[in-house]
């Protein structure tokens, strides 16, 4: 899967749980060391790709 690859790749996210059905995914991450707009900015979430990201608060 593209996109939980993409969003482990990043240095201090330990877990990523993708659903491309529903386009949620849930990420653990060390907020020290990685922030969510780190994970907008990756290329997988820009044009040309078809995927897109926004960042729900729990």
């Amino acid at each position: 899967m593209h996109v939980k690859k993409a969003i482990l790749s990043l240095d201090g996210v330990s877990e990523a749980k993708v659903d491309l059905k529903t386009g949620d995914a849930n990420v653990v991450y060390e907020p020290d060391r990685v922030k969510p707009e780190d994970m907008l900015a990756l290329r997988i979430f820009r044009p040309p790709s078809h995927y897109r990201a926004s960042i729900k608060e729990r």
